[in-house]
This record gives structure tokens, C-alpha cells and sequence, in this order.
């Protein structure tokens, strides 16, 4: 029996690579937009293949048949992790929220992603909520900051 998943698909003309997400983030999406009554909500989303990281709103994110897994092969779990990204407002404080896939094993640092993975990260247009642009290099938003 085929099971569906949600994905997205890269915008990075270069790469194009659809990566599954949990249900939870396209509902988190969709409630966001649900409270808006102007403009449309958007989701900055890593790309684990290529780190791009690029705006997608809820109809980037749709559902497809899953690859269809080997019963006796352990495929990478995957999971995703909310990262808070400092924008370059002067005072502004509210981050930018990423939303970046996680393989287990291949980053095997519960503190993962650090500054300096962040930094290699291509970021497309992010900007908070605010409308100011991302801090570049990305930067981890500090916890004090």
C-alpha cells in the first residue's frame, strides 16, 4: 500500500530535489496563514542537499507518494529542527525562523547546526517579520540577543 508524505521541491535550479517534511510543519503553515487576513505566509526552508534556504508558502509544500521503503533496510531518520536566524534590523530582535531538515548520523551534535554550518548556508531573500533582510553571514540567533 503507497504511503503519501509532504515535500517540498528546491528552488535551486541547480539541485530541484523534493525533501519530505513532517505533517506538523505544513498544518503550522497553514494555521499561520489561516490568522492572516493580508498577504501570504511563507516558511524559509534548508535544502540538506544543496543548503539553500529559500521562502516557500503552503502550496510549495504538497503532498506526493512516498518511495516505496525495503522492510529489512533502515532508511535515514529524518527529522527537522526549528533554527532562529538574526536579521540585519538595527534593534529589531525578532529572528528569522528556518525550518532545516536533519538527518541523524550525518549530523551526530545535538547542538547541530553551529555557527559556522550556518554560515555556509546560501540564503534567497529571507527576511523576519519585520521585512528586514537576514544578517550575513547567517548568523544563530544568541539567546541573550
Amino acid at each position: 500500500m503507497p504511503r503519501f508524505a509532504y515535500y517540498f521541491v528546491c528552488k535551486n535550479p541547480d539541485c530541484r530535489e523534493p525533501t519530505e517534511l513532517p505533517l506538523a510543519i505544513r498544518e503550522e503553515i497553514q494555521s499561520r496563514q489561516t490568522l492572516l487576513s493580508t498577504g501570504t505566509i511563507s516558511q524559509a526552508l534548508l535544502c540538506p542537499r544543496c543548503k539553500h534556504v529559500f521562502e516557500y508558502i503552503l502550496e510549495d509544500i504538497q503532498p506526493r507518494p512516498a518511495p516505496n521503503q525495503d522492510l529489512y533496510s533502515v532508511p535515514p531518520a529524518m527529522s527537522v529542527r526549528k533554527i532562529e536566524i538574526e536579521c540585519d534590523g538595527k534593534d529589531c530582535g525578532i529572528p528569522i525562523s528556518v525550518i532545516a531538515p536533519w538527518i541523524f548520523g550525518l549530523q551526530p551534535d545535538k547542538r547541530w547546526p553551529s555557527d559556522n554550518e550556518v554560515a555556509t548556508w546560501k540564503p534567497h531573500d529571507l527576511k523576519c517579520p519585520n521585512g528586514h533582510p537576514a544578517k550575513l553571514p547567517l548568523t544563530l540567533k544568541k539567546e541573550n540577543s
